[in-house]
C-alpha cells in the first residue's frame, strides 16, 4: 500500500524499528518483533511470552540514540487481545518520558484507528500528536505509472479501481480492457475478490455488510428496499449502513425538486462498485474466453 511505502522511505535514512503487523497470533507477532529489533542491533531477542516483555525490550533499544518505532497494520496485532491496546499506551508513556525517540501508528481498516485513537474510552486515546489520513493518488499522478496506456483508458482505469498505489502496479496490461480482463475476469485474477477484501478488513460479521452492498449494487437503494432485501432487523441495517458511510464505502443523494425525500444510497467506493456491478455479474454469467468475447 501507499502508506507502507511512505512509512518505509521515512525510516530509510534513520534509525528505526518497523514493525510489520500479521494477521496470526499473538506469537506470531512477537517473533517477528523479536526479529526486527535483532535486526537493528545484533543481539538475541526473546522469545517472548507476553507483549510487555516485548515492548519494554523496544524502549531499550530506544534509550540510546533517536528511533523512529512504526506499527504499520496496528489492527492486526490489535486483534490478537483486548490487553494489547492498554500495553501500547503505556508503551508510549515510557516513549515519550524516558527516550527522545518517535512512534508511529497506522493500519488499513480506517474505521479500527479512528476508533482506537478518537475514543474517549480507548486506551490510545490522546497519545497521538497528529493524525493523518493517507489519501488516494490523484489522476494525474496514477497515469505516471501507465505511459504507455492511451489516456481514455487511463481515464477509464482510475474511475473504476481509484487511486491506491498497488492497483497502479501493473506494468504489463497496455490498456483498460486486458487490465480488466487480467485482473478482475481472469480465473485467477488478483482483484477478483477485491471488495469482499475491502469490507473485511473493516467490518465484521461480514455478511451483513456484504448484504446490504449488494442490495444497494442490485438497485435497492432506499432504507426501506434495503431493509426488505437484506432481511435486518431495522435498526440494526440502519446501523451498518452509517459505519459504511464512515469509511466511504457508501454515501447517500438527497433529492430535491419534488423528488422523494428520504436519501438514496449509493456505493461510493469505485472498486467495490466495479466488483459488485461486473465482477460479480461476470460469475453468474461467466464468459469462456473473456480474452475474445470481454467488451
Amino acid at each position: 500500500g501507499g502508506k507502507s511505502s511512505i512509512l518505509r522511505r521515512f525510516c530509510s535514512d534513520r534509525r528505526s524499528v518497523y514493525i510489520e503487523c500479521v494477521q496470526g497470533s499473538l506469537d506470531d507477532n512477537l517473533r517477528l518483533i523479536a526479529g526486527v529489533l535483532g535486526s537493528l542491533d545484533g543481539t538475541q531477542h526473546g522469545p517472548y511470552q507476553y507483549i510487555a516483555e516485548a515492548l519494554d525490550d523496544i524502549v531499550s533499544s530506544c534509550r540510546p540514540e533517536r528511533t523512529a518505532v512504526v506499527f504499520d497494520e496496528l489492527p492486526y496485532l490489535l486483534t490478537t487481545g483486548e490487553h494489547i491496546a492498554s500495553s501500547l499506551q503505556h508503551f508510549m508513556d515510557l516513549i515519550d518520558r524516558e527516550t527522545d525517540s518517535m512512534v508511529i501508528m497506522c493500519g488499513s481498516s480506517v474505521s479500527v484507528m479512528k476508533r482506537e485513537t478518537t475514543d474517549y474510552d480507548r486506551p490510545l486515546y490522546g497519545r497521538f500528536d497528529h493524525r493523518m489520513e493517507v489519501l488516494p493518488l490523484t489522476f494525474a499522478e496514477c497515469s505516471e505509472f501507465h505511459p504507455d496506456m492511451p489516456g481514455m483508458d487511463r481515464l477509464m482505469l482510475y474511475l473504476t479501481v481509484g487511486g491506491m498505489p498497488r492497483y497502479h502496479m501493473d506494468t504489463v496490461s497496455k490498456d483498460y480492457r486486458s487490465y480488466v480482463i487480467r485482473h478482475f475476469l481472469s480465473p485467477d485474477g488478483d482483484f477478483r475478490d477485491e471488495a469482499e477484501g475491502i469490507l473485511s478488513m473493516e467490518f465484521a460479521p461480514l455478511d451483513r455488510y456484504l448484504a446490504i452492498v449488494n442490495a444497494i449494487s442490485d438497485g435497492k437503494t432506499s432504507q426501506k428496499e434495503i431493509i426488505e432485501s437484506t432481511k435486518l432487523e431495522k435498526t440494526m441495517c440502519l446501523r451498518c449502513l452509517e459505519s459504511l458511510s464512515e469509511v466511504g464505502i457508501v454515501d447517500t443523494v438527497h433529492p430535491m425538486m419534488g423528488a422523494p425525500k428520504r436519501p438514496v444510497y449509493r456505493i461510493r467506493d469505485s472498486m467495490v462498485a466495479f466488483c459488485q456491478d461486473v465482477v460479480v455479474a461476470s460469475r453468474r454469467h461467466p464468459l469462456e474466453d473473456p480474452e475474445k468475447k470481454y467488451d
